[in-house]
């Protein structure tokens, strides 16, 4: 049995960060500079960084927010999913059932839509949706 974390999938987070550090204990912080981070995984779980907007090891963009956690500032200001959620991928589940398309064909379905493997609906982009009610409708009215 592994101990390794899952792979973030299909996210991408902005941080904007400030370090600081102290000449002497006691003594005031010095800022010693800024920095925005951004890491973004795709859907294979392969992470892009950047600091400030050039690129950047994960490993450099992780070591400078760990360092600004430490001794300085650390403020997520974007967040975005780019795949469904489990509500939206429920909500989806319902709306095909609404139309007619059984449970248990509901990811072949979508797969034969998007021209992938859908092996679960949070693996569906929000942008897809359509595609796949679209499909499936066409799907249902063409077997009626």
């Amino acid at each position: 049995m592994s101990n390794a974390l899952p792979r973030p999938r299909d996210i991408t987070r902005t941080w904007f960060v400030r370090e600081y550090a102290r000449y002497e204990p006691g003594t005031s912080p010095v800022p010693l500079g800024r920095a925005t981070v951004t890491l973004a995984a795709d859907h294979a779980g392969v992470i892009t960084a950047t600091v400030n907007g050039q690129p950047a090891t994960e490993g450099a963009a992780v070591a400078l927010l760990n360092r600004c956690k430490a001794c300085g500032t650390v403020e997520l200001v974007k967040e975005i999913r780019m795949c469904l959620g489990k509500p939206a991928a429920s909500s989806l589940h319902r709306d095909l059932a609404r139309i007619g398309a059984l449970r248990a064909n509901h990811y072949q379905i979508a797969s034969a839509a998007l021209g992938r493997t859908i092996a679960s609906f949070t693996h569906i982009q929000a942008h897809e949706v359509d595609t796949v009610l679209a499909f499936t409708s066409s799907l249902i009215r063409g077997a009626a």
